[in-house]
């Protein structure tokens, strides 16, 4: 059925015109939940009939109904074939016999072709069903979820008008068969997106996609309602009025640096008479490391290691800090955007698009992510802010001030730019 004809913002006049929007993740993290602000925009919306359709397993399609909820359109969970997940599940730590036949059988099935094969069924499927004038592909990285540069190649095939991918993270240079397929793709996409410059040139150098085709679009976030606050949050846990509250939301894993959020924990709590207590948010492979080094450190009864919480939004509102110390393959995280929304403090690395948002001193407290004192860093940028409420009171004013850039409106705007 056609969307109404309708006009955009500029007098536009847009008739039936489709948008699908694809993603596939082997988590469902950030850059899927952006893809939840992108389907529910209001100046999108009113131009484009929007599907969604992701690649679907159990701990995707769980974690995104709280997102995708209020979402008024078409949603798909197409069942594809892909290494992603079980490599996932197949981490560094289980490099056992098994775990490597595993993967040795899995990827001789990918490079067979009948993946490839088996996907491009779907997605002609798909696309039949769909019939999208433009398409939006949104993956985590590059290469990373190869199903994405598969609907590329297909959509491209099949005539689909326009075709928009999205990368949410550092692309790294080709291998095998990369070197074939990465020309493929950039003939067949006609705008790369990205959210930061490094991500821009990380793109351009190591996936070899033609500069003048990546556009920088800066990601939203859609601000939840609060429905608790800090005081019950503090009789739930049992803490004292006078805590002062750490929160990092992130995958655990090791580029996401939690460890050293845990360190300089240690560290406050060996040179200060206040109480700290760290709240980590989040699930993922390096959880056990992370629970282990807690307890050697004394750490147990001030760390509370959550899981992943949809009411993440609850303790990023009560933080005295925000901490987001990753080190690498960083773009533009969401939860960077929604704690400058809470005019929180963010003591963050400076990676990528971080420190396109926030300036050192001024509306938050970048850190270098290569310095192997990074602990301590963190933990010395705490206690000088702590002891300092001028300059902590000034940077969440000035953090107040960046926030206003990040509006629904704006990001609606620059994606109708390149759509068109």
């Amino acid at each position: 059925m056609h969307s109404p004809i309708c006009w955009g913002e500029d007098s536009f006049l847009i008739m039936g015109k489709r948008l699908l929007v694809y993603s596939d993740c082997y988590i469902y993290g950030g850059s899927e939940r952006l893809m939840s602000f992108l389907v529910k925009n209001s100046v999108l919306s009113k131009n484009y009939e929007i599907t969604f359709a992701y690649r679907a397993h159990k701990q995707y399609s769980s974690a995104m109904e709280s997102d995708f909820g209020s979402f008024k359109g078409k949603i798909i969970p197409l069942k594809l074939v892909s290494n992603d997940t079980i490599n996932h599940n197949i981490t560094s730590k289980t490099y056992t016999f098994l775990a490597i036949l595993t993967k040795i059988v899995f990827t001789s099935f990918y490079y067979s072709g009948f993946y490839f094969l088996f996907n491009s069924i779907k997605f002609i499927q798909m696309l039949r069903d769909v019939k999208p004038d433009i398409l939006h592909i949104n993956n985590g990285g590059y290469p990373a979820a190869r199903t994405c540069s598969q609907l590329a190649i297909v959509a491209k095939l099949f005539g689909v008008e326009k075709i928009v991918y999205q990368v949410n993270n550092q692309a790294r240079k080709p291998k095998f068969f990369g070197y074939l397929i990465n020309p493929i793709v950039n003939l067949c996409v006609g705008n790369f997106v990205t959210a930061s410059n490094l991500a821009k040139f990380n793109l351009s150098v190591n996936a070899g996609f033609k500069p003048e085709k990546i556009t920088l679009v800066k990601n939203v976030v859609m601000a939840k309602p609060l429905t608790s606050n800090r005081e019950s949050l503090l009789q739930f846990y049992s803490l004292q009025k006078d805590v002062l509250i750490l929160v990092q939301v992130a995958f655990l894993t090791k580029r996401k640096g939690q460890i050293n959020a845990i360190k300089a924990l240690h560290r406050l709590k060996m040179n200060n008479n206040r109480r700290f207590v760290l709240f980590l948010i989040g699930d993922g492979e390096d959880r056990s490391d992370l629970e282990k080094a807690t307890v050697d450190m004394g750490l147990q009864d001030d760390v509370f290691m959550l899981g992943n919480r949809n009411d993440y939004h609850e303790f990023l509102a009560i933080a005295d800090f925000v901490l987001m110390p990753s080190i690498q393959d960083e773009d533009m995280p969401l939860v960077v955007i929604e704690s400058m929304l809470l005019h929180k403090v963010i003591i963050a690395t400076d990676f990528a698009g971080i420190g396109e948002v926030i300036e050192n001193q001024h509306s938050g407290i970048l850190l270098n992510p290569s310095s192997s004192n990074l602990a301590e860093e963190i933990a010395g940028s705490i206690i000088a802010l702590v002891s300092d409420n001028i300059k902590r009171e000034g940077i969440i004013q000035n953090v107040a001030f960046a926030a206003s850039q990040f509006s629904e409106e704006n990001y609606g705007k620059q994606l109708l730019a390149i759509y068109r």
